[in-house]
């Protein structure tokens, strides 16, 4: 749910050349009426999910044993003035905001249909919906986390905000730099938290959403404090701390798994291994289109 995070760019679409037929058949598109139709149905999902949503967590609640002390805790002693962020990976959209219910956590949603029927969930739960973006493109997002850190720099009473940083696209546990960006600009701590169920399904999407069933035993895990550096940040510190965050989210994760005797899932991905890899990637890319040009020389 909550996704603050900055995410890898989409690739743009190619425009069409002048007088070239479009790839999309003319007339393809949705009518009004289907435009309607599905307006009508996004409003319908927003208006009950929330209420469902709601009504299972609490079942879940009430017939589990759930330990959330540090957690609960931590924003109940929370200082007036105090900036705290919450790095939470993509899995645990779903389940971990219940346990934040009624405390004023910021969270971002996308201005999607999926965004919409996410904010009406947010809000129902005492959260408040920064939208923006109609992507998981890092510049859909830029301006609506400006306005975050804006609004919380301003603000007397500090701020707590949750941010998926792998998400909304993945890949699981890769730690993009908006988190550290917003405790840095703000001065926000930065808390690593994780939600292990002993009994859960996990959906079959990148991110392996967790959602736990009834019945359980449920711990949320909360990392030690991870303040932003100060003062003359370097290139180097600002990527130092990025990477602290990640390795304290997969060290979290995987003792969470251990702790309850589970196989962890997903297996995490690094930042680093991922643009290793995609550097790799245009590099053959590169040396594939030139191939052709040197075989003509010969």
């Amino acid at each position: 749910m909550p996704s603050a995070g900055s995410s890898p760019t989409s690739s743009p679409t190619p425009r069409e050349r002048p007088g070239t037929e479009s790839a999309q058949p003319a007339g393809t598109g949705p009518t009004p009426l289907q435009r309607r139709m599905k307006k009508n149905g996004v409003q319908l999902l927003a208006r009950f999910l929330p209420r469902l949503y709601a009504a299972y967590l609490r079942f879940v609640e009430r017939t589990s044993y759930v330990d959330a002390r540090e957690l609960t805790a931590l924003l109940d002693n929370r200082a007036p003035g105090d900036h705290i962020a919450f790095a939470l990976l993509h899995q645990d959209v779903l389940a971990l905001p219940w346990f934040f219910r009624g405390r004023g956590v910021t969270a971002l949603a996308q201005k999607t249909d999926a965004g919409d029927i996410i904010t009406a969930i947010l809000e129902h739960i005492g959260f408040v919906a920064a939208r923006g973006g109609t992507s998981a493109s890092v510049k859909r997002r830029v301006p609506v986390v400006q306005k975050m850190i804006k609004e919380a720099v301003e603000s007397s009473g500090g701020s707590v905000v949750a941010i998926t940083p792998d998400g909304s696209s993945g890949p699981a546990g890769v730690v993009r730099p908006g988190i550290a960006y917003f405790a840095l600009r703000t001065g926000a701590t930065v808390y690593c938290v994780k939600l292990i169920a002993a009994h859960s399904v996990f959906a079959p999407t990148w991110d392996r959403t967790q959602i736990p069933l009834p019945f359980n035993r449920i711990r949320v895990h909360l990392s030690p404090p991870l303040p932003a550096p100060t003062g003359n940040v370097t290139v180097g510190d600002f990527e130092s701390f990025r990477a602290e965050v990640e390795k304290t989210l997969h060290a979290l994760h995987y003792r969470g798994f251990a702790e309850a005797g589970r196989a962890p899932v997903p297996i995490l991905k690094r930042l680093a291994e991922v643009e290793a890899a995609e550097r790799a990637e245009r590099e053959a890319a590169q040396k594939a289109r030139r191939a052709p040009a040197v075989n003509e020389l010969r």
